[in-house]
């Protein structure tokens, strides 16, 4: 009960130095993108950087900074997406594959044969080596699976492991960027740690490389789950010209140090049925069934289903 009173008189001590001299007016296209998100119809296409501990972009040598450029795409209850490393070769995005889906509470990888050197040529809207092949091949994890699974348990001599490291990434790929939180609490989103709907405190104008952004601040604090706290964390929402451009995730914990960066190419309504979907079938296999421990003693995959193409090849846009 303490660290809770502590964790809400914390919150409204924020609140109120954060309004000393400053004037509350949350940008007025925030009801517009907290409506869009919170509909489950949207097109997200993002670039997402992370930082190290002093607040610099993490970069990788001969290529620059560690970003992943992703696509998602939300319709009804289904959730589409990619965690897209070679995007400057795919092309037209709406024709580029999603490897990732969220339908009906179970978790899709969608991926390839064992001929290694084609497994791009397999998913759906690219085809890199010119074979053609009239069925996918996909993984299948239930929420529940996929929230307890631990791969660092797994034996890696086991041959699924390649397959669940690849649906570990839609852990990243699915859900929106927590820096879009304050906006839309994301429920497919996991958080080791307890953490309060983000709250607005203020807005001021920021630049960045010439460009001048009105930034949105929202704060909120983590907590274990007993309670105990963790980290201050603030999230800055900056606009250009009336548009969502930018997010960035700062910890205050320890003096303000910015723990990532995400840049907005598209946030709209611009999907279909058919954006989520598949122009081709795609056959679902589950991996150690309803025992989890079975996959880690290596337990062959189990065949589900059949998910029949949205579209067919001539009608992808």
């Amino acid at each position: 009960m303490m660290q809770k009173l502590l964790r809400a008189l914390l919150m409204v001590i924020i609140m109120l130095i954060s309004c000393q001299g400053i004037s509350f007016a949350e940008n007025p296209a925030a009801d517009y993108y907290r409506t869009l998100l919170q509909s489950g119809r949207f097109y997200l296409r993002y670039t997402y950087k992370p930082c190290d501990d002093k607040g610099k972009f993490i970069k990788v040598p001969l290529v620059g900074d560690f970003a992943t450029k992703r696509y998602i795409y939300g319709y009804d209850d289904i959730r589409t997406g990619t965690d897209d490393w070679d995007g400057r070769l795919a092309g037209n995005t709406k024709k580029y594959a999603k490897p990732f889906r969220y339908m009906n509470g179970n978790y899709y990888f969608i991926g390839g044969y064992k001929e290694k050197k084609d497994a791009m040529s397999l998913l759906p809207g690219l085809n890199t080596s010119g074979k053609k092949y009239k069925t996918l091949k996909a993984i299948m994890m239930t929420a529940e699976d996929f929230a307890d699974f631990d791969i660092n348990k797994a034996d890696p001599r086991n041959k699924n492991i390649k397959w669940v490291k690849g649906l570990n990434s839609a852990y990243e790929a699915l859900p929106l960027p927590e820096e879009l939180s304050a906006l839309y609490p994301d429920p497919i989103a996991h958080n080791k740690y307890h953490v309060d709907v983000p709250q607005y405190v203020e807005s001021s104008e920021i630049t960045i490389k010439g460009k001048a952004y009105q930034c949105d601040r929202y704060v909120t604090v983590y907590t274990d789950e007993a309670g105990n706290f963790i980290d201050e964390i603030a999230y800055d929402l900056l606009y250009l010209d009336g548009n969502l451009a930018m997010s960035r995730k700062y910890s205050v914990q320890n003096g303000e140090i910015m723990k990532s960066e995400c840049k907005y190419e598209e946030i709209s309504d611009k999907v279909t049925r058919a954006d989520v979907g598949n122009t081709l079938p795609i056959a679902v296999y589950r991996i150690g069934g309803d025992d989890m421990s079975a996959l880690l003693n290596g337990q062959n995959e189990v065949f589900v289903e059949i998910i029949e193409a949205t579209e067919t090849e001539n009608a992808k846009k």
